[in-house]
C-alpha cells in the first residue's frame, strides 16, 4: 500500500522504501506528490502534469471531480491532496476557493466517510497555513468527519487521526490511547503515521 510505503520512508529515510514509491508513481497521483515534497527538481514537471489532468476532469453537480468507472470516494482521496500540493507549491494558491468548496461538499456528501476523512488529513499536510481561514476551514471539516466516524476505528482511521494530530488539528492528548491500539507493525500506514507523531513530540 502505497500510504503506508510513503509513511514509512518519513520515518526511516530507508532509501529502498523511497525506491518502491518511485515505481509506484508511474500510475500513482499521491505518490508523485509525495516525490515532489522530497524531489523537487526532479518531479515539478510530473506534479504539473499531474495537476493538469486533474483539472481536466469533469465535475458533478455540487461541484466535486468525477471520472468515469472510479469511485468518486476513491477520485478524490487520490486527486484532492495533490490539487492541494500543486496549488500550495506551484500555482501561488490560485484554486484555494475551490479546494476548499471540494472539501466541504466532500463533507457534505460523505459524512462518516473513512477515504474522506483520510483525504481531508492528507490535504492538511499540504495546505500552507499562510492562507489561515482557508486552513482552519480544512481543520473543521477534518474535525467534522471525525466525529462521523469516530466510533468506528479502523486503520485509515488512526492513520488520518494521526496525521491529524501532527498537524494539530487534534489534541494528540485526547486522543493517544486509541492511536495505541494501531502503532504496531499489523497496520503499517497508521504504525508509520504514529511514529512520525511520537518523533515530533518525542514520545516513546
Amino acid at each position: 500500500m502505497i500510504r503506508a510505503k510513503m509513511e514509512e520512508y518519513k520515518v526511516t529515510k530507508n532509501s529502498a522504501v523511497l525506491e518502491e514509491v518511485k515505481a509506484a508513481a508511474k500510475d500513482n497521483k499521491r505518490a508523485v506528490a509525495f516525490l515532489f515534497t522530497v524531489e523537487s527538481d526532479q518531479y515539478k514537471e510530473a506534479l504539473t502534469e499531474a495537476a493538469k489532468e486533474i483539472a481536466a476532469l469533469k465535475r458533478d453537480e455540487d461541484g466535486l471531480f468525477v471520472a468515469e468507472g472510479t469511485s468518486q470516494e476513491e477520485l478524490l482521496a487520490e486527486v484532492l491532496p495533490v490539487y492541494t500540493l500543486f496549488e500550495s507549491r506551484l500555482n501561488k494558491k490560485e484554486n484555494y476557493i475551490d479546494l476548499v468548496n471540494q472539501c466541504r461538499a466532500a463533507v457534505k456528501k460523505y459524512p462518516g466517510s473513512k477515504k474522506i476523512f483520510a483525504m481531508l488529513a492528507e490535504v492538511l499536510e499540504y495546505f500552507s497555513e499562510e492562507i489561515f481561514e482557508h486552513y482552519k476551514t480544512v481543520q473543521r471539516l477534518l474535525w467534522e468527519q471525525y466525529v462521523a466516524v469516530s466510533m468506528d476505528m479502523t486503520e485509515e482511521v488512526a492513520y488520518a487521526l494521526a496525521k491529524g494530530c501532527f498537524y494539530k488539528a487534534f489534541l494528540l492528548e485526547k486522543y493517544e490511547d486509541d492511536l495505541k491500539k494501531f502503532a504496531v507493525k499489523e497496520y503499517p500506514a497508521a504504525y508509520y503515521a504514529i511514529k512520525r507523531l511520537e518523533q515530533r513530540f518525542e514520545r516513546n
